[in-house]
């Protein structure tokens, strides 16, 4: 269904953004348990390092963020500043590629994505499949240990479609023709 939306869809900028939504929450709530910040050794603390090269990492843009840049201190206030800054690099890289070619390359990097990696869960669900008749030896019902751990495995997947997408989008650079 995820598929046939995009092949459907003209503009996937919507698609990206809960996406890149969805990514925001994951590294604010990363820093922000429960809406209180990580403790660290005991003591509760940001870890400016890391959570500027879980930015870098995920949206690909120079990250320096400090204590004072989050407002409020606390993972609606992480993810509200992470998802300014993701938007002003799209917008930024929309005029930098022009926006006809950046809805194109959404569309062909959402697509190989998402047939790659649905390729891999099927052959991840094929070696479930053979393995799990031996856990019936271990007293446990294999068609139970089959679905929970194919759910297991397709929200991996699904997580992980949502990684690459986001990280291969704010990466992608068009290189100019060489000159003769």
């Amino acid at each position: 269904a995820w598929r046939r939306k995009v092949l459907q869809a003209d503009n996937l900028r919507e698609m990206v953004f809960s996406m890149v939504d969805e990514l925001s929450g994951a590294i604010a709530y990363d820093f922000f348990p429960n809406g209180k910040l990580r403790k660290i050794n005991g003591q509760a603390m940001l870890d400016a390092k890391e959570l500027n090269d879980a930015v870098s990492v995920m949206f690909q843009i120079p990250s320096r963020i400090e204590e004072k840049d989050i407002q409020p201190f606390n993972d609606k206030g992480l993810k509200d500043l992470l998802l300014k800054m993701a938007n002003d690099a799209y917008t930024a890289k929309e005029t930098q590629l022009s926006e006809n070619t950046l809805r194109q390359l959404e569309k062909m990097i959402l697509l190989t994505t998402i047939d790659g990696l649905w390729k891999d869960h099927l052959l991840a669900m094929d070696h479930l499949r053979e393995g799990v008749g031996l856990q019936g030896y271990g007293q446990k019902d294999p068609l139970i240990v089959y679905k929970k751990e194919g759910f297991r495995f397709f929200e991996m997947m699904m997580n992980q479609i949502t990684g690459d997408v986001v990280r291969k989008l704010f990466a992608v650079q068009i290189a100019s023709p060489e000159e003769p």
